[in-house]
């Protein structure tokens, strides 16, 4: 066959993370208690669709600092427009 040597050897060929809702909210628990601010905290997180999960960072008054989109497979958090 032509099945040679070197098959998935073209560029980073790394699983999907495929991350739940929950996996988000630990990772930005984490992140927001290592930043020291004690003003904020983790609001809604939601898996938006196949791809992308929203995550709310809120103040302890529950009003929205700051929605990230998340990328399932990839974990690239961006900030939403």
């Amino acid at each position: 066959g032509m099945m040679g040597p070197g098959m998935g050897m073209y560029g980073p060929m790394q699983p999907a993370l495929n991350l739940t809702a929950n996996d988000v909210k630990v990772n930005l628990e984490r992140w927001i208690a290592g930043s020291g601010n004690p003003n904020i905290k983790v609001g809604n997180v939601v898996e938006k669709d196949t791809n992308t999960i929203t995550a709310d960072i809120v103040t302890k008054e529950n009003s929205l600092v700051q929605q990230f989109t998340v990328d399932r497979r990839t974990g690239f958090f961006r900030p939403a427009q």
